[in-house]
């Protein structure tokens, strides 16, 4: 990683906490757990629970649980499968009743994850066609609800979608202005694609947000899985500091999102939990 950390430091209102650090809290404690950590942003999930992002409460309940908190949700994440072509007809279904909710609660967008299976035989050619129709197929309906679709590659060798690059020429091909790119420092190291592509093959101004997670050390990249992501710490291996700030150098302004799975962070008491995310934030702002 080269080293930007000449770039000015961040605004701490710029990070967020993604719910995957506390499955186990409902809404209203998962709120009260980003207030108490000093964050003001956060993305709900609906892969957790009933799979509903709002735990099945009325829009409007649900509305006022966040509003009253001064709280704002950057995205649900996600719709996985998203260009797999057998999928689509029951991806176009989820993403109907995911746009009504982010309208209704005030939601920014929504993350789009491809499909991960080593199953997968197709060529990377067919896969990038594929990965181009389905935005196709969904821009009518983003643009129509005014929420955005975030599409994010993931590193893993058996992703269908690996790199920003070809995320980044997914969105274009599809000729829909409602997308951009969710950029996750783990996935862009776990997939090999090197910092040189900023600035350069990749728009950093395509960056709709930034997903921010370390691993226990050592990495091993052959085993490592997203249950071993953690918080970030003083022993971080994988640069999100330089990462963050050359994002920042190239201009980007958005947010920050924490995106653990860590078993043993997940099981930390509210306050614990909050004591540790106030630690990641001083680490990635000092």
């Amino acid at each position: 990683m080269v080293n930007d950390n000449a770039s000015a430091s961040f605004d701490r209102s710029r990070f967020a906490l993604n719910r995957s650090i506390a499955p186990g809290l409902d809404l209203v404690a998962f709120v009260a757990l980003a207030v108490q950590a000093g964050l003001r942003q956060v993305e709900l999930r609906n892969d957790i629970g009933r799979g509903n992002p709002v735990d099945d409460r009325p829009p409007a309940e649900a509305a006022r649980v966040l509003t009253d908190q001064g709280i704002e949700v950057l995205s649900f994440n996600a719709v996985l499968r998203f260009n797999l072509p057998g999928a689509r007809t029951g991806v176009l279904a989820e993403l109907d009743t995911l746009l009504e909710l982010a309208q209704r609660i005030g939601c920014r967008a929504i993350v789009l994850c491809p499909f991960a299976d080593p199953s997968d035989r197709r060529s990377e050619a067919q896969r990038a066609t594929d990965s181009a129709e389905a935005l196709a197929a969904y821009g009518p309906r983003f643009s129509a609800a005014e929420v955005l679709g975030y599409v994010e590659p993931l590193g893993y060798p058996w992703s269908s979608l690996r790199s920003l690059v070809s995320a980044q020429r997914a969105v274009r091909a599809s000729g829909f202005t409602c997308y951009r790119v969710l950029y996750d420092t783990f996935q862009h190291v776990w997939g090999g694609e090197g910092d040189e592509v900023l600035g350069r093959a990749y728009d950093v101004a395509l960056t709709g947000l930034v997903h921010v997670s370390s691993a226990l050390r050592p990495i091993d990249w052959q085993t490592v899985r997203d249950a071993d992501r953690t918080l970030v710490g003083p022993d971080d291996e994988i640069g999100n500091r330089d990462q963050l700030h050359r994002l920042q150098r190239l201009g980007y302004r958005g947010s920050f999102s924490f995106e653990p799975f860590l078993a043993s962070l997940q099981g930390l008491a509210p306050r614990e939990l909050a004591r540790a995310i106030h630690a990641s934030v001083d680490e990635l702002c000092r």
